[in-house]
C-alpha cells in the first residue's frame, strides 16, 4: 500500500499522456487521408479574433516565477453542405493550434478568411462532420502527439527507474529513454528551423511583387522573479508582429513572416525598430515563393537570428547523443 500514492501518480501521468498521444494520432490520421475525400463548397460565416488575459494565480504569485500569459485567437468557421445537411467546421488544417502569444497569427487567419469568403472543404465521407480547408499533413499536426509523449515517456522512465529500485540496469534504460527524448525533441527542432534556413536562402532569388502592411503591433509578456528577500523583478519580452497583403498573378494573399527564422521576442529597443520599418499602410517589397505564394517574406537571406533555434535544436540532439554513448555504458558497469 505504500506504493500506491507513487503509482497513482505515475499512472495519472501516463494516462494523460496516452489520451493526448491518442488525439494526435487522430489528428495525423485525418491530415493524411483528407487528401483522398471527396470535397464541397463553403462560406466563411464567422471571422474575428479574440484575446485572452491569463494572470498569474494567487499560488504562482506566491511562488519564485510568474508569467502573465496572453493567447490571441482566430475564430474562424466555415459551413458546408453536404447530401442537403448543412455542417459547420473550424478546422483549417487538421492538428491546427487554437492559438498563440502572437497576434499576428489570430489576424493572418482572419485576413485571410473574411466573413463571406468562399472556399472548399475536404470532408470524411463516413462522417462529413469532420472537414478541413486544406488537407494533407501540416506540422501542427505533431504537437498534440508530441505533448503526449513528453508525459509518456518521462512517466514510463520514472517507473522503470522506481521499479528497479534506482539499480545500475534500472538507470541505464532510464537514462537511454532521457537521451532518446532529447535527441527527438532536437531532431524535430533542427528539422523545422533547417527548413526556415532553407527558404531564408531560396529566398533571395524568389520572384517579387508589390504589397502593403495591413496590420502592425507590439505584444509583450511579463515573467515575474522572487528572490529570497521577497524582492520581485519583471522581465518583460517584446514582440514585432507585422501581416502584410500582395498579390500574385491577380490573386490576394497575405503573410506575417518578416524573415525566415525571425525572433518570437526581445527587448523594447528591438521591438520599436521593427515596427518603425513597417508602419500600417506602408507599401513593401514582397518575395514569394513561385509554387506556394502563400510562403513569402519581407527580408530576403539568412538572418543572424535565424540561427538560434537551429542552434538550440543541435544542443538537445548533441546532449542526448553524448549521454546516450557515455552515460548509459558507464551504468551498465554498476
Amino acid at each position: 500500500m505504500k506504493d500506491f500514492p507513487i503509482y497513482l501518480g505515475l499512472g495519472l501521468v501516463l494516462a494523460i499522456g496516452l489520451g493526448l498521444f491518442m488525439l494526435g494520432a487522430r489528428n495525423l490520421r485525418c491530415a493524411i487521408a483528407s487528401r483522398h475525400w471527396p470535397t464541397a463548397s463553403a462560406t466563411v460565416v464567422e471571422s474575428s479574433t479574440s484575446i485572452d488575459v491569463t494572470p498569474p494565480s494567487r499560488s504562482m504569485r506566491r511562488s519564485r516565477n510568474s508569467v502573465s500569459s496572453i493567447m490571441y485567437t482566430a475564430n474562424i468557421r466555415f459551413q458546408y453542405e453536404v447530401n442537403g445537411r448543412a455542417y459547420r467546421t473550424d478546422q483549417i488544417w487538421f492538428g491546427q493550434t487554437a492559438g498563440s502569444g502572437d497576434s499576428s497569427e489570430a489576424e493572418l487567419r482572419r485576413f485571410r478568411y473574411p466573413l463571406g469568403e468562399k472556399v472548399t472543404v475536404s470532408y470524411d465521407p463516413a462522417d462529413p462532420a469532420i472537414a478541413a480547408v486544406h488537407p494533407g499533413f501540416q506540422a501542427d499536426a505533431l504537437w498534440l502527439a508530441g505533448a503526449g509523449l513528453a508525459f509518456l515517456v518521462p512517466g514510463l522512465m520514472a517507473f522503470l527507474m522506481y521499479k528497479s529500485a534506482f539499480t545500475g540496469s534500472g538507470m541505464a534504460v532510464g537514462l537511454g529513454i532521457f537521451t532518446m527524448v532529447f535527441m527527438t525533441v532536437g531532431a524535430v527542432v533542427l528539422f523545422f528551423s533547417g527548413r526556415s534556413v532553407l527558404r531564408a536562402w531560396q529566398s533571395q532569388s524568389w520572384p517579387t511583387t508589390r504589397g502593403v502592411v495591413v496590420y502592425g503591433a507590439t505584444d509583450k509578456s511579463q515573467s515575474v522573479t522572487t528572490n529570497d528577500d521577497d524582492e520581485e523583478f519583471v522581465s518583460t519580452t517584446y514582440g514585432a508582429r507585422v501581416v502584410y497583403r500582395y498579390e500574385v498573378n491577380g490573386r490576394r494573399h497575405y503573410s506575417n513572416t518578416r524573415t525566415f527564422g525571425q525572433l518570437a521576442g526581445s527587448d523594447s529597443d528591438w521591438a520599436s525598430r521593427i515596427a518603425a520599418l513597417y508602419p500600417l499602410g506602408r507599401e513593401v517589397t514582397v518575395s514569394y515563393r513561385p509554387d506556394a505564394p502563400d510562403i513569402a517574406t519581407l527580408e530576403t537571406g539568412i538572418a543572424n537570428e535565424a540561427w538560434w533555434v537551429p542552434g538550440a535544436g543541435a544542443a538537445f540532439f548533441l546532449f542526448g547523443l553524448a549521454a546516450l554513448i557515455f552515460g548509459v555504458p558507464a551504468l551498465t558497469k554498476f
